[in-house]
């Protein structure tokens, strides 16, 4: 059976890598870090799951569930540029991997970003992303019309020996509790063996005194104070939590960045050399997108319209110099500028 760490690990390239750092607006180096332990925990989790027929069966429907949703061929390049095609994979993928790691899901997550120096957050979609890619190894390596209980937990099992050495002492512990309790565990003497050795002296019992009787307050109060105590945990439970904006304000930030970057544009400037700022702009403009949706109330219709008339407007262009449509790139250049100045106010970017 292959070693399915190293086929998902030839399957994230350079060039993926750096589009995941993009959608999360996180470090290249921190998102290889992160998924050199999910790839492993994820594999596990799966091998765990699939040690009984019943989660076998489960982990059958999961993987075909990815497939017919069209996140589980393992095209995940395609699926990364943002959009509906990216919620499609970040949703699907975030039930599967949710299934495979149960309550453990957030503390391993908390593990890995410490350890990777990866947000929580972008851990969660990492998850996400690399369950499809393990559904559709497991997919691939059996066979379409081969997946059966059975099949799939001999080549779940065969893992042990390739990922045992990957995974972090608090992730391996997280992954299998039993292992980590053997190993702990000290077995007492039982009362049987313990011998007395003296004769214990007679003990003289002092006479009980009556027990007062216990007043109203003597209970009311510290049942009071029980409540009390419970409604200031459910108050803090359930305040209100602060949202990151961290990976909006990143993306806006690098869309002034290119906007400034942009020069004057005359008559005699070349169509060529404005379809190219024009091309630099888009690319940003379509991060801010998938940057912002974890945020609400927030409002991408007037920044959008200001990017489709711009876009327009190049498009229409023809010949080698803009001639008369300078000024009205200018205008849709500035138009952009002040749409994405609004946005930076309403997503509260410092």
């Amino acid at each position: 059976m292959p070693n399915l760490m190293e086929v998902i690990g030839s399957m994230i390239t350079p060039s993926t890598v750096n589009q995941i750092a993009s959608l999360t607006g996180e470090d290249s180096n921190g998102i290889t870090k992160a998924l050199g332990t999910i790839v492993p925990t994820l594999i596990t989790a799966a091998a765990a799951k699939g040690s009984t027929s019943s989660g076998a069966q489960q982990l059958i429907n999961s993987i075909g569930s990815l497939i017919g949703a069209g996140t589980g061929n393992g095209d995940i390049a395609s699926l990364l540029g943002g959009g509906e095609a990216t919620q499609n994979l970040l949703k699907t993928g975030s039930v599967m991997a949710n299934a495979l790691l149960g309550s453990n899901a957030n503390a391993i997550t908390d593990v890995i970003s410490s350890a990777s120096g990866v947000s929580n957050k972008s851990v969660s979609s990492l998850m996400a992303i690399g369950a499809p890619l393990l559904a559709s190894v497991i997919s691939k390596t059996l066979g379409a019309g081969n997946v059966n209980p059975t099949s799939l937990s001999n080549l779940l099992a065969e893992q042990g020996q390739y990922v045992k050495d990957t995974l972090p002492p608090e992730v391996n512990r997280l992954l299998n509790p039993a292992v980590t309790t053997a190993r702990t565990s000290v077995t007492e003497p039982s009362p049987a063996s313990r011998v007395e050795t003296y004769t214990r002296p007679p003990v003289t019992e002092p006479p009980r005194q009556p027990e007062p009787q216990r007043s109203f307050w003597s209970w009311l109060l510290p049942l009071l104070g029980v409540l009390a105590l419970g409604l200031l945990v459910f108050a803090f439970c359930n305040r209100p939590q602060p949202v990151d904006n961290t990976v909006a304000c990143n993306a806006i930030a690098r869309l002034d960045q290119t906007i400034a970057s942009v020069p004057t544009v005359t008559a005699d400037t070349r169509v060529a050399d404005v379809k190219d700022f024009f091309t630099k702009v888009r690319d940003v403009h379509n991060t801010i997108g998938p940057a912002a949706q974890a945020l609400t109330g927030v409002n991408l219709s007037g920044l959008n319209t200001a990017f489709n008339a711009l876009d327009s407007i190049v498009n229409g262009l023809a010949g080698d110099v803009v001639g008369d449509a300078a000024d009205t790139i200018n205008r849709a250049v500035t138009d952009i500028k002040s749409q994405n100045a609004s946005l930076r106010s309403s997503v509260g970017c410092r």
